[in-house]
C-alpha cells in the first residue's frame, strides 16, 4: 500500500510541477505580448513597419559610418 502512495505522491509533485512551469510560461507569454505591442506602438510612431525595419536599420548604420568617417577625417 505504501508503495501506490509513494508513487502518487511522486505523480502529483510532478503534477504540481507542471503547472507551475505552465503558469510561469503563461506569464512570459504574456509579458512579451505587452513587450511586441510596445514595440509596434514605437514603429508606428517612427512611421517605420515591421517589414521596411530591416532595410531602416541598414541605412541608418550605413548613415552612422558615413558620419563616423566625416568626422574621423576632420580630425586628421
Amino acid at each position: 500500500m505504501s508503495d501506490y502512495k509513494k508513487q502518487f505522491d511522486e505523480l502529483q509533485e510532478k503534477v504540481n510541477n507542471k503547472k507551475l512551469e505552465k503558469a510561469k510560461l503563461e506569464e512570459r507569454l504574456e509579458n512579451l505580448q505587452k513587450e511586441e505591442k510596445q514595440i509596434n506602438e514605437d514603429l508606428k510612431e517612427l512611421n517605420v513597419s515591421k517589414e521596411e525595419l530591416d532595410s531602416v536599420i541598414e541605412t541608418l548604420e550605413t548613415e552612422i559610418k558615413e558620419e563616423l568617417e566625416k568626422c574621423q577625417k576632420r580630425l586628421n
